[in-house]
């Protein structure tokens, strides 16, 4: 090599050596990952461990992959291996959790030995509000009008010829269908984290849903069988109340229409699941109805 080849020869190795030492200093003073495990490492071996794991790999569906479809791969083997039970419209792990707490509470109520000794206390409320729920001849006998008295003391219904619309108070009925029988009338309201603030909660409202289970259900043909089923409950629960079959009829298709309108301005819920495009944040005085 000539003088110049060395000096570039030279500058090239001093300038390989400058970037080996920079990336060497990175390496030291980078970090420890957050993502990685780096406690020690502990055997599944307890009962309720063993079981949990159990569950985790009978719920999966390993013939599927989770770069494809997350869900069928978690939850498919859960799905296949269960129907919904008669009598309920959903299956989840949640509701069959509450299904079971349920179940164990009435096997300890029902396990008293003896009466409540002291007259309003727990014991006494809990074991006359568990014997009010079996007293089925006594609900029977009751009928509607329970619900009734409920249906009257906030207007009356215009089906039964009961309402007046110059005692009509809407707010005063919004406010005591949401705060009082929790009925969610045209939207809900819950406590939720903050997606922005972590550690903070702030108060959602959202829609309430609809009758049925999907927005799609109501652009389906009139011809549709689910929509037939849906209108003929609404008539027939009409009836039961007391209404004429024409008044009855009238009322499920006015609130079938009424619904479908809803249903028109209710988002999607690929919008309602996005936390980005749903977080509106407004100050409570700034809310309008």
């Amino acid at each position: 090599l000539n003088s110049r080849g060395c000096y570039l020869a030279i500058i090239l190795a001093l300038f390989s050596l400058f970037l080996m030492l920079i990336i060497l200093a990175m390496a030291i003073s980078w970090p420890a990952t957050h993502l990685r495990y780096s406690g020690p490492l502990e055997i599944c071996d307890s009962p309720s461990c063993l079981r949990a794991a159990a569950n985790l790999k009978f719920s999966a569906n390993f013939s599927h992959s989770p770069c494809t479809n997350m869900y069928e791969y978690a939850c498919g083997g859960w799905s296949k291996a269960r129907s919904i039970p008669s009598g309920r419209s959903s299956i989840s792990t949640l509701k069959q959790m509450e299904y079971l707490a349920n179940k164990e509470k009435s096997r300890i109520v029902s396990m008293f030995s003896h009466k409540p000794s002291q007259y309003d206390s727990i014991e006494w409320k809990v074991e006359h509000f568990y014997e009010s729920c079996l007293s089925l001849d006594y609900i029977e006998s009751d009928r509607e009008k329970p619900l009734m008295k409920i249906v009257n003391n906030l207007g009356g219904w215009d089906v039964l010829r009961t309402f007046n619309r110059y005692n009509w108070d809407s707010y005063r009925v919004l406010r005591e269908l949401h705060s009082e029988f929790m009925v969610d009338v045209f939207f809900k309201v819950d406590i939720q984290p903050d997606y922005t603030l972590p550690g903070q909660n702030i108060i959602r409202i959202s829609p309430s849903g609809l009758g049925l289970p999907d927005k799609t259900y109501y652009q389906r043909l009139a011809e549709d069988p689910a929509l037939q089923a849906y209108q003929t409950f609404m008539k027939d629960a009409a009836q039961l109340f007391g209404a004429p079959s024409p008044e009855a009829h009238k009322f499920a298709v006015d609130i079938f229409n009424f619904e479908k309108r809803i249903a028109e301005i209710t988002p999607d819920l690929d919008y309602l699941n996005d936390p980005m495009k749903v977080n509106n944040k407004v100050k409570l005085k700034d809310l309008r109805i």
